[in-house]
């Protein structure tokens, strides 16, 4: 009993225990500490004074500053909700808002007071109420909204379409201006994007996921056009539909996608009781719309394109008579600025005016910038097709001013196309044409006219086609006129016409500048006529500086192209373009009107062209940049079977220049070349490139020579001839002691004839000399062909050619004949100069100067001082191995060069970027290995070392990194530090040397470095534990021992006594 009484007390008095615990825990337990802080802490800079911020471990977070709110819900961002209140509490009521006015306020708002006119909308209804509300100056879009209905314009009123989309979901046009309406439409948000898809008919189609035509700013698009009566009841205006005595003003937007039978974009509704609808585009952009006529704008009525306004990719299309890709006037239009119609097309069976089709009695002016181009008119069957970019109707007019152009633009008929006219501008039966300025139309094609087809009346040709040829130019053909319909060229004359003029019978040609070629089958009364004139009509008067082949009449006119020099050895003609070069012919031939002078003398002073496209060897001809025909050459120095014999007896000297473009195809003249037939004459310094083609004697430079002298000449023309001909690249035959002295041929020579071959790579012929020449051009040869003479009966001497050949240097040799010298050569041997010396022949004259390229012969071959061409050698370099490399071209020329590029270092030589090899010295001072070593610190343990740098690749050691001053291994080592004689006393601060087994804090957060403990600014916390307190577990697992035993020798010693 007294034992159990014992263990009773003992539990007590651990319950005991347990009382005062819990209340010295609530009654111990200090107040927290509290921010002190006046303005936020942040993780970088934390206030060390306050007893929470300064705290170790405190965060930015714990800041009563950081989490201080706003003063008041004024101080929040707009649009974001203030911080509910506590539930149950209700806050102050606020005064009641006033509601302002809808409508946005603006900085008219703020000068004026009142609300501005400006009025956004989202929706269809919005925008047709904000139409028609009479207080409402300016409706912008807000948003894309489909109309199902056409929007009625009544009223002035301005229209932004903010980059948004305005799309007709129903049928009729998109926007109808009644007569009383004046819209403009603007757009203030020009860098939205759209995307459109080309469809059928060339409507474009609103596809924002996958369109592949993007377009930036406000699009109306869908509309179909409004239902009016005509000739019966069409749609017209898809896009914009304007009411007789209403206005359309477009400053900005886009027209995209709409379609209608008359005008898909814009249609102006002809003129009824002396009203009259208008339509004025400054800027924005009519695109992707279709109709059967006026693809962009149908205008019955007054269009203006100005500023910056665009018409493009438009369609008229349909099965019969539908004209006007971009624009079908009935009226007056007017462009200017820099306003552009481009990419349009009128495609029918009859398609007229491809950019534009200007109706019967209407008008059209364009000045400034404006331009048409890239438009097209496509007739499908064999109906034709006129004016590409533009067609004039009858009793119309067309003024070109200022710098305005069509360009680019084509006529043309997918089944005939002989069925196209007037590529630039075709004119039915018009009024007037007015060139100006620097206007211009040029790059257009078509098979008639590419440039201008223009007719005019026989019911008064006084009237009726008239062509002011006041200025600008005419790049392409021009026709004049048309049966019963003539044309008349006047004005003051000063339009260039730079492509081919064709004058119908009943045509005049008053004025103007011609460079082209005119083929006269009406009348000339005046002009300027640089080209050549075929004369089949009357010439009256002009001034003809070209050739002039008269079949008809000529009665007056000046025709002399002026040449400096008066034809004599002392005073020759000085030849610089090919118009000279034409006259000085005919003043040899006594053609032209020309008083005939065999005996001129003439030098050049240019190279001259005479065809500017290229002849292949059978004489293919492919156009140059002109696009012209090639012009045949007539020989100087005549001489035909029926005794039209001016043989050339002068002196010319080419003076290292070439004639290029050199035609030559008569089947009447018996010798052909640049010269006919060369007597006592001499022609010297002379290339000539092109196609010579005769039927009896032919060669580059001369058919037949006589007592001549051909002095250092060379050919690069193709030379054909037919089953009786005498072909050589210099001449065709060189007789009576003539002399080809220092020449060479590099182009083909070829007989049409499988029985017998006259063919001389220089001459065919000779019975006078030639020496110092050298052929490498091909010969279609057999046994009386030569590589340098097919038939010798005069001296051949010093002359070369390509080994490889089947032919003999000379085909045939009588008694007379002398051959030495003569030999074929490697065409290494040809391009290194061994055949230059050979040619030089110890001569300090010799007109022999290097060996260069020629692309006429794909070879480099010895030529005359300023010859050659450009040519970038070819082949793979390889090392000599003596720091140089060569490579060999196909153009047999061997080229050496030193070694370049790459860099040496200290081990290595530098590497050729040309050949890969190694060329040169080591470079001792280029360490491209070079190694950064810390500085290391001795211990007692081990050496340290010093800062140096080490080079992998020559194992040298440096003290700085300029690798400038080199030191030892040795020299890099620092010694053991001695060992301590007592161990050192364990402090509780690091050693200086010593490593921290953390991260420092200082750097981030000083104040923690300087207080590693609490701040002493905090009070200290009591280590009693409280209730729930769990910082104190020995404590607590004491007791729970001590009250477990208790219990367990209680029940214990209770059990033993029961037993």
């Amino acid at each position: 009993m007294k034992k159990q009484l014992v263990s009773i007390l003992f539990a007590l008095c651990m319950v005991l225990c347990l009382v005062p615990l819990a209340v010295f825990a609530e009654e111990s337990t200090e107040t927290p500490p509290e921010c002190s802080c006046e303005t936020a802490c942040t993780a970088e800079s934390m206030n060390t004074d306050c007893p929470v911020c300064g705290a170790e471990g405190a965060l930015p977070e714990n800041c009563a500053q950081c989490a201080q709110p706003a003063d008041d819900a004024a101080a929040q961002p707009e649009g974001e909700v203030s911080d509910p209140q506590p539930e149950g509490e209700v806050s102050d009521p606020q005064p009641e808002k006033e509601v302002s006015d809808p409508q946005p306020e603006t900085a008219l708002t703020t000068l004026i007071g009142g609300n501005d006119t400006l009025k956004e909308v989202n929706s269809e209804s919005e925008l047709t109420n904000a139409i028609a509300d009479s207080t409402v100056g300016t409706v912008k879009l807000a948003a894309n909204i489909d109309i199902g209905s056409s929007l009625t314009v009544n009223r002035a009123v301005t229209l932004d379409l903010n980059g948004k989309v305005l799309q007709m979901t129903g049928s009729g046009s998109v926007i109808k201006v009644e007569s009383s309406g004046n819209l403009t439409l603007t757009d203030s948000n020009t860098a939205a994007e759209h995307k459109f898809m080309p469809g059928t008919n060339g409507l474009w189609v609103l596809n924002e996921a996958s369109g592949t035509e993007i377009v930036t700013g406000g699009v109306i698009t869908g509309g179909t056009g409004y239902p009016f009566q005509l000739y019966s009841t069409v749609n017209c205006g898809g896009g914009v539909y304007i009411a007789p005595d209403g206005q359309l003003t477009m400053t900005g937007g886009n027209i995209i996608g709409c379609s209608a039978k008359y005008g898909g974009g814009v249609c102006i509704y002809p003129k009824q009781d002396s009203k009259q609808g208008q339509f004025s585009m400054s800027g924005g952009s009519i695109i992707g719309c279709s109709a059967e006529s006026g693809g962009g704008v149908c205008a019955f009525g007054k269009f203006q394109m100005l500023g910056s306004a665009v018409i493009r990719s438009c369609t008229a299309e349909g099965t019969s008579f539908y004209f006007g890709g971009g624009v079908w006037v009935d009226g007056s239009f007017e462009m200017s600025g820099e306003a552009i119609i481009e990419g349009c097309q009128a495609i029918s069976e009859y398609a007229y005016g491809g950019g534009v089709y200007v109706n019967s009695s209407s008008s059209f002016v364009m000045s400034g910038k404006a331009k048409i181009e890239r438009c097209q008119a496509i007739s499908t069957p064999s109906s034709p097709s006129k004016g590409g970019g533009v067609h004039l109707a009858n009793n119309t007019t067309l003024t070109l001013s200022g710098s305005a152009v069509i360009q680019n633009c084509t006529a043309t008929n997918s089944a005939n196309s002989g069925e196209a006219y007037g590529g630039g501008v075709s004119a039915a039966n018009v009024r007037e044409i007015t060139l100006a300025d620097s206007a211009s139309i040029a790059s257009c094609t078509a098979a008639n006219g590419s440039g201008l087809y223009i007719t005019g009346s026989s019911w008064d040709p006084n009237v009726y086609g008239q062509l002011y040829a006041n200025g600008g130019l005419v790049d392409g053909d021009v026709v004049l006129g048309e049966a019963n319909n003539p044309c008349t060229v006047i004005g003051s004359g000063e339009t260039v016409f730079n492509g081919k003029v064709t004058v119908t019978p009943g045509s005049t040609i008053e004025k103007g500048i011609f460079n082209g070629e005119v083929i006269n089958n009406g009348t000339i009364n005046g002009g300027t006529f640089n080209g050549t004139v075929n004369n089949n009509g009357t010439i009256n008067n002009g001034t003809f500086n070209g050739e002039v082949t008269n079949n008809g009449t000529i009665n007056d006119g000046t025709f002399n192209t002026p040449i400096t020099g008066s034809g004599t050895k002392d005073d020759p003609y000085q030849i610089s373009t090919a118009a000279q070069l034409k006259r000085f012919r005919n003043i040899v031939n006594g053609t032209g009107g020309q008083t005939q002078d065999s005996g001129a003398c003439a030098v050049l002073m240019n190279d001259i062209v005479l065809n500017d496209g290229t002849f292949d060897a059978n004489g293919t001809y492919t156009p140059g940049s002109s696009s012209k025909a090639a012009e045949e050459w007539t020989p100087i120095g005549k001489y035909t079977d029926d005794n039209d014999k001016t043989p050339y007896t002068g002196t010319f000297d080419g003076q290292g220049h070439t004639i290029k473009g050199l035609y030559v195809n008569s089947a009447s003249d018996a010798y052909v070349g640049l010269f006919g037939c060369l007597e006592g004459a001499a022609v010297r310094n002379l290339t000539v490139d092109g196609y010579v083609q005769g039927y009896k004697t032919a060669g580059g430079i001369a058919g037949y020579a006589s007592n001549a002298a051909i002095e250092n000449c060379s050919n690069h023309c193709s030379v054909f001839g037919g089953s009786d001909s005498m072909l050589g690249g210099i001449a065709g035959l060189n007789f009576d002691g003539a002399k080809i002295i220092d020449c060479y041929n590099v182009g083909t020579i070829i007989r049409n004839s499988t029985v017998f071959e006259f063919c001389g790579g220089i001459v065919w012929g000779n019975a006078g000399t030639v020496s110092n020449c050298y052929n490498v051009g091909t010969i279609s040869g057999n046994v009386y062909d030569g590589e340098i003479v097919g038939r010798n009966s005069g001296t051949v001497e010093n002359c070369y050619y390509l080994a490889g050949t089947n032919l003999d240097a000379v085909g045939q040799s009588d008694s007379y004949g002398k051959t030495t010298k003569t030999e074929s050569k490697t065409a290494a041997e040809f391009a290194d100069g061994t055949l230059l010396e050979l040619l030089k022949a110890d001569r300090n004259d010799s007109p022999w100067d290097s060996c260069q390229y020629l692309a006429a012969a794909g070879k480099t071959l010895p030529v005359f001082k300023g010859q050659g061409d450009a040519h970038e050698h070819n082949g793979n370099w390889t090392s000599n191995g003596n720091g140089t490399h060569s490579r060999r071209c196909t153009c047999n020329a061997v080229e050496t060069q030193n070694c370049s590029g790459g860099k040496a270092t200290c081990k290595d030589k530098a590497i050729c970027e040309i050949c890969g090899d190694s060329y040169g010295s080591p470079e001792p001072n280029n360490h491209t290995d070079l190694k950064h070593i810390d500085a290391k610190a001795a211990t007692a343990a081990e050496e340290g070392n010093i800062e140096y740098w080490h080079c992998g690749d020559c194992n040298k050691y440096f003290s700085d990194a300029a690798a400038k001053t080199e030191i030892t291994r040795a020299d890099t080592v620092t010694a053991k530090l001695p060992q301590p004689t007592t161990p050192p006393t364990a402090t509780p601060t690091a050693s200086p040397t010593a490593q921290p087994t953390t991260a420092p804090q200082a750097a981030e957060q000083p104040r923690r470095t300087a207080q590693p403990t609490a701040a002493p600014t905090v009070q200290p916390v009591s280590t009693i534990p409280a209730t729930g307190d769990t910082s104190s577990p020995i404590l607590w697992a004491a007791l729970l021992l001590c009250s477990g035993a208790g219990l367990a020798v209680t029940a214990y010693k209770k059990n033993r006594h029961r037993s």
